[in-house]
């Protein structure tokens, strides 16, 4: 607790979670396979979706760069670089303008679509500190 993060962990998150990404829709894909699709096709579609694409670039990218290079652009994943700071803020401010301009959708579809995630927050850090206090951590 309060040692500062490896600088491997990015690259240890990205090959963590690119099977599971991977695998998720996958099996979804060979449902609709089943259902007349074309499977190659589908799993086409599955690896080189735009998620994939970018998730998998980028460390690819990152290998082939080398040490050297990174020294070049590291001001710009520097979170406390002003230039980071702006790139957040307009990642930011084109999700709400995304999200705000499809609220037309959640009227189709209807509250359930976003109500059980509004629990789920909660639930998840209950379920942590109940494993956590099992393990014999007490805060």
């Amino acid at each position: 607790m309060g040692a500062p993060p490896e600088g491997f962990t990015p690259t240890l998150l990205t090959l963590l979670e690119s099977p599971g990404i991977h695998i998720a829709p996958a099996i979804g894909a060979l449902q609709t396979a089943a259902q007349g699709q074309s499977t190659q096709k589908v799993l086409h579609q599955v690896i080189t979706a735009r998620t994939m694409f970018l998730l998998v670039g980028s460390l690819l990218s990152g290998v082939a760069m080398g040490e050297s290079n990174w020294k070049v652009v590291e001001g710009i994943f520097d979170t406390k670089a002003p230039i980071f700071r702006g790139a957040l803020c307009l990642l930011l401010l084109e999700m709400g303008i995304l999200a705000g301009s499809r609220i037309a959708d959640l009227r189709k579809v209807g509250p359930f679509l976003g109500a059980p995630d509004q629990g789920a927050p909660e639930r998840d850090v209950r379920t942590a500190f109940l494993a956590l206090r099992t393990r014999g951590w007490n805060p």
